[in-house]
């Protein structure tokens, strides 16, 4: 791998030194460069042990309550009030898996669900190119239905139906469909379970989430039908609370929106507490009859967990596998679909991949010529692999909502079915990547908004500003001191 500069032969001395006087931070970055320097990873190993050693015997003293643990790491309270926060207490090397989970609850957005149709469990695409594209309401070319967009089930389809009459849900294979039958929200939400009544509520739910555009309020419904599938499985109501709830940080939706804080102009914390009404009263229609339910269907409960989610949440993208057949798009479909098609799936993409500055670094450029000849934006897209949307959702997941942000993080998250080199396991997972190698004691850190990385400072501080700090990470905190000093921050 390529160093930065020499490998100090003290090093080593310089370590232990700082081991001795309990000068943890500095021992730990005498590390990080050597590393960098050309210090062999096994040789990393050896002196990380003794950092988590000496780190260990500390918080047994110092911090000795460990909230939490997900793979490699530790769920203990953060530095400058930052509350709490994932840590390694081992060396882990880059490229390395810290953690993998099922997230607790998670949804696909309504706009997304309008673009693509996908396994009801994991949230991949499913069926072909044929199946894709009568979901669209678009007419499918001969040939278009050997166009697999992922691997077929056990019994040769390329789409599993649920089994229950009058749910029009789909599962990739048997495996996800039994799972999603069994411990998923699917299990309560099934619309071939549900009574009519409830049903109708269900949809009642999804309209509103479409129409203001708040996925949210839909994935209320699916956390609550987790949290009744845990008390039925004969957890107490205060297990439930704390697993989907109160372990994590949260302020009432409404407050999240006070001194222009919302998404835009209209998002004020009235249009909040109306939007959150409404919901309710479906939801107390769905939820009918459920006693398990009554005390997390109050108001204030469905508020809190609502700011939860705008606080905590992480934003499924997972991306559709028909875009690495850009070319064969080209050649199987007629110009008409082919611009159908790029029309329908404008506006369902996350909305992090959006342009913070504007025209300011030319994503704009070009877009007026676009609209004027859409066969070739079409064209364009499939060739460049953006014709179909990347599948959005958004979900709850431990881990995730334990990690500090930074605008240099030193991890990556991904989804999928299992991490790589495992058999495939039913439901979706997420699982977290070093970027480089951690040393004992580093804390984890992840981009709440993967797209400012690199950005300017005014850029990344306006992003943050939803998730109601400033942040105050080592790229911020060089960058203001840099612009202090009158040099030009890039």
């Amino acid at each position: 791998r390529p160093s930065i500069g020499e490998l100090d032969p003290g090093w080593m001395d310089k370590f232990m030194h700082h081991i001795l006087a309990q000068e943890y931070d500095d021992a730990r970055e005498v590390l990080r460069s050597a590393l960098a320097r050309g210090a062999t990873q096994r040789m990393a190993e050896q002196y990380g042990k003794v950092l988590q050693d000496f780190l260990r015997r500390r918080d047994k003293l110092q911090n000795p309550d460990v909230l939490g643990r997900y793979g490699h790491c530790i769920v203990r309270a953060a530095a400058e009030g930052m509350g709490h926060g994932l840590a390694v207490p081992g060396f882990v090397p880059g490229g390395a898996e810290l953690w993998r989970e099922r997230p607790l609850t998670y949804v696909q957005s309504p706009c997304s669900k309008k673009c693509v149709q996908v396994c009801t469990a994991c949230l991949r695409p499913v069926g072909s190119l044929a199946s894709q594209l009568s979901y669209l309401g678009l007419l499918a070319p001969d040939g278009s239905a050997s166009v697999a967009v992922g691997p077929q089930s056990a019994n040769g389809l390329h789409v599993v139906p649920c089994d229950h009459p009058g749910c029009d849900a789909v599962f990739c294979n048997e495996a996800c469909r039994e799972w999603a039958l069994q411990n998923s929200s699917h299990a309560v939400l099934c619309a071939g379970r549900l009574p009519a009544a409830r049903l109708e509520a269900l949809k009642g739910l999804e309209r509103v989430a479409d129409q203001q555009d708040q996925e949210h309020l839909l994935l209320l419904a699916h956390a609550l039908a987790q949290m009744l599938l845990f008390r039925r499985a004969g957890n107490s109501e205060s297990d439930t609370a704390g697993r989907f709830a109160r372990q994590f940080a949260t302020k009432q939706w409404d407050l999240l929106a006070e001194n222009g804080n919302g998404a835009d102009a209209e998002d004020t914390p009235e249009y909040r507490r109306r939007c959150l009404a409404e919901a309710s009263g479906f939801l107390r229609d769905l939820f009918a009859g459920e006693e398990e339910l009554e005390p997390f269907l109050e108001l204030n409960f469905l508020s809190g967990f609502m700011g939860t989610f705008e606080l905590v949440n992480i934003c499924i993208s997972i991306p559709h596998p028909l875009d690495t057949q850009g070319q064969l798009l080209c050649d199987m479909l007629d110009t008409s679909t082919l611009t159908q098609l790029h029309d329908l799936q404008r506006g369902a993409d996350d909305s992090d991949s959006s342009n913070d500055e504007g025209s300011e670094d030319g994503s704009n450029a070009g877009l007026e010529g676009e609209e004027c000849n859409p066969v070739a934006a079409a064209r364009e897209a499939a060739c460049q692999g953006t014709l179909f949307s990347n599948v959005i959702g958004t979900a709850l997941a431990e881990a995730v909502a334990f990690t500090n942000h930074s605008c240099l993080p030193n991890m990556d998250i991904d989804f999928g079915n299992a991490a790589a080199g495992e058999p495939p396991e039913a439901g979706l997972w997420v699982h977290a990547t070093t970027q480089r190698p951690l040393i004992p004691g580093d804390e984890v850190f992840m981009a709440y908004v993967p797209s400012i990385v690199g950005k300017p400072l005014a850029v990344r501080q306006r992003r943050m500003r939803k998730f109601g700090f400033q942040c105050r990470c080592r790229s911020c905190i060089t960058d203001e001191i840099m612009a202090a000093e009158g040099d030009q921050v890039v």
